[in-house]
């Protein structure tokens, strides 16, 4: 029997506040004998071939901020999402020797599409457990190719659902949109997962994906937590909105669209174009107030490659975007969220304290 954890958006742009707050969150997360989690940063010391790139804004801290990551116990990270190529190839490729040099695993990103799509296998209690990173926040240039390194892509397709008599007599009307992930990025996904399954007991996909500070799932994430957990995936989790969104379970298997912000760190602003922004003058402070300091801590059992239990401990960030444990109050409000969120999919969750349970 081996226990799994897993967190959310994290970026830790500065050592962490050493607290007993921090303590007490530290202690729930490495219940987990294996910790997986998003890491959402460029870790690069800003010397060429490094360069920020055209967005709004891009994301860095010093490569030393890895001491972090195992003071935090995590096992393995994705890196596969919207920021990590924030600071081009240079960037991806100091945050790629930085967590080899720290001996942290990650999944997700690497120097051409084959090596984006590895899965890395690891071993707890003689239970092996491959993890598999992947992204459909996609800013230009940043999905890995057969001669370009990048991230594991999952690219998405739009289309907008025009009802020309709805049209007619209402001209403003704004049509709904359906999203689809691209068949063959779908297809090689599920391969990819099919052969992680073939080595492993356990299979964990982590998707950066949906519509950031939105709440609900794009028909796309629904699509695609289904086929890979048709495909072998036992447990997916998803990241990117910076708000806790929706659990399901599907086939006996678990889907956490969104597990939030775990820790997330001012931004420097330094680095900020209002010009690119959506807005005439990016204001980084409501951007911030858009996201929730809301999230929960999975705590998953695994006995003979079956999941047997899922614990939430529910966490609640601090004005520094720094994890504490949520008060009995705090708890409440989490998984009344939570519960409402997720009963459309008939998910039970069963609230003890500051804890819940996920009725399997």
């Amino acid at each position: 029997m081996t226990t799994l954890t897993f967190v959310g958006d994290t970026f830790i742009s500065s050592p962490l506040q050493r607290t007993k707050e921090l303590d007490a969150v530290v202690t729930a997360l490495q219940e987990g004998n294996l910790v997986f989690a998003n890491l959402e940063q460029v870790l690069t010391k800003k010397e060429p071939p490094a360069y920020p790139t055209e967005k709004t804004f891009v994301v860095y801290s010093d490569p030393s901020i890895t001491s972090e990551l195992h003071n935090l116990g995590f096992s393995i990270v994705t890196v596969a999402n919207n920021h990590t190529m924030d600071w081009g190839y240079g960037g991806l490729f100091d945050t790629m020797k930085a967590l080899t040099n720290a001996n942290i695993p990650y999944v997700g990103a690497g120097k051409d599409i084959s090596s984006a799509r590895e899965y890395r296998v690891l071993e707890s209690n003689n239970t092996k457990v491959a993890y598999i990173g992947c992204s459909s926040q996609l800013p230009r240039g940043s999905a890995a190719g057969e001669f370009r390194p990048g991230l594991n892509p999952v690219h998405v397709e739009i289309q907008w659902a025009v009802m020309t008599g709805q049209l007619d007599e209402s001209p403003l009307f704004n049509p709904p949109i359906v999203s689809t992930v691209l068949a063959q990025d779908l297809k090689d996904l599920c391969a990819t997962v099919s052969n992680a399954k073939k080595e492993a007991d356990v299979v964990v996909l982590a998707c950066h994906g949906g519509a950031t500070w939105m709440e609900g799932q794009a028909d796309y994430q629904v699509e695609l937590a289904h086929a890979v957990i048709n495909a072998g995936c036992d447990i997916f989790i998803g990241h990117n909105s910076h708000k806790l969104q929706a659990i399901e379970i599907y086939n006996s298997k678990l889907i956490f669209y969104d597990l939030g912000n775990f820790i997330f760190h001012k931004l420097d602003p330094t680095y900020a174009n209002p010009y690119l922004s959506f807005r005439s003058h990016y204001d980084m402070n409501e951007a911030y107030s858009r996201q929730s300091p809301d999230t929960v801590i999975p705590k998953v059992t695994i006995d003979n490659g079956q999941i047997t239990s899922c614990q939430l401990t529910c966490i609640r960030g601090n004005s520094l975007g720094e994890p504490e444990l949520a008060d009995e109050e705090a708890s409440i409000s989490i998984l009344d969220r939570l519960n409402s969120l997720s009963k459309p999919y008939g998910t039970r969750i069963v609230r003890n304290v500051s804890k819940a349970n996920i009725i399997l």
